[in-house]
């Protein structure tokens, strides 16, 4: 495979076709990438797993055809379910980047909520959980309890802490899992309001937040405690090295071998405002791959990896089977594409 360039890896979608607002997650057991999430806005319903093989290159559902709506219901708890009564389903939602493989249980985890589903509205659930797809049996099931004050994970970031062997989730302060379904807030601290994506650092042990909804360079690390449950802190950095522009909504991943993130940027054009807001004005024509170097605290740009823009996307993960990253591109009017890229920084470096 070329170096530090996107290559496009065989896809045969069996009808699968990206949604912007859904997650990614990466299942290393199988060397399969695990797709949850709809646009919902009444334009799409589907609640299904969608798996990509690696090895074979296709795309496959992984549970039962999309519920129809007619079956989303409130349950006595006022959980929001659909399908059939004997093995219920979450509601097609927005996902984000709320996505993360559980390798302890074998499952995907999902933390999101229906928010923007038009069934909301009319039925009017009380109690959004975090959800959790079984990869043995195909089945899910839903956290039923829930901390006090946690809130409904509804555009907000997760990740697998693999040197504490436990999720982490980001919204309105930083959430772990201290057992089963025990979850505690570390941090009441927060500096994103949506749009944003959280990678875990297994190298340094710690983990990075890219991107806001204000459109920000910054990369915001979070230094967790040592043991589940204990708090952690917060650092905010300005990387120094190759321009990297204003984004949100990034693909985010971590090159276990080289120890560095890749981010796929939208080439956005920015105005600063006098109150120090930050406002679009003008549409990108492509996006950039950057690498984020944690110790040198710098973007290096990689000039042979452009991509048409990708606006709004969070599914990038790296394989660590083909030691490549994966990114899933396409949308309504593109069809799905996998493209994998793996980094060489000695000739990133050499060949500027």
């Amino acid at each position: 495979m070329p170096v530090n360039q996107w290559v496009p890896l065989p896809t045969r979608t069996n009808g699968f076709k990206r949604q912007e607002h859904a997650g990614v997650a990466y299942d290393n057991r199988r060397q399969k990438l695990l797709v949850f999430g709809s646009d919902t806005h009444g334009r799409n319903w589907d609640n299904s797993v969608w798996a990509y093989d690696i090895r074979s290159g296709n795309w496959q559902r992984l549970d039962a055809p999309p519920s129809r709506p007619a079956s989303y219901r409130v349950t006595p708890e006022g959980i929001p379910v659909a399908g059939n009564p004997a093995a219920p389903r979450p509601w097609a939602m927005h996902t984000y980047d709320g996505l993360v493989y559980d390798p302890k249980n074998d499952e995907l985890l999902v933390a999101a909520a229906p928010h923007h589903n038009p069934k909301r509205k009319q039925l009017k659930p009380r109690l959004n959980p975090i959800w959790r797809f079984d990869l043995i049996t195909l089945r899910w099931r839903y956290e039923s309890r829930r901390a006090s004050g946690m809130p409904d994970f509804f555009d907000a970031a997760a990740a697998w802490d693999s040197h504490r062997n436990i999720p982490v989730l980001y919204k309105y302060g930083l959430w772990e899992a201290v057992s089963e379904g025990i979850w505690r807030k570390v941090e009441n601290r927060h500096a994103h309001v949506s749009h944003y994506t959280m990678v875990h650092d297994p190298r340094r042990q710690q983990l990075a937040v890219f991107g806001n909804f204000r459109l920000t360079n910054h990369v915001w690390i979070y230094h967790p405690g040592t043991e589940a449950g204990q708090a952690g802190h917060w650092e905010q950095r300005r990387p120094g090295g190759d321009p990297c522009p204003d984004d949100q909504h990034i693909p985010v991943a971590f090159d276990r071998r080289n120890g560095v993130y890749v981010l796929v940027v939208d080439d956005n054009e920015v105005r600063v405002k006098p109150n120090g807001a930050r406002k679009l004005i003008r549409k990108p024509r492509r996006s950039l791959t950057l690498v984020y170097d944690p110790d040198a605290n710098r973007y290096l740009r990689l000039p042979k990896a452009d991509l048409p823009p990708q606006r709004m996307n969070y599914m990038m993960r790296y394989a660590p089977d083909l030691d490549a990253i994966l990114l899933v591109t396409g949308d309504g009017k593109h069809p799905v594409q996998v493209q994998a890229l793996r980094l060489d920084l000695s000739h990133a470096l050499a060949n500027p």
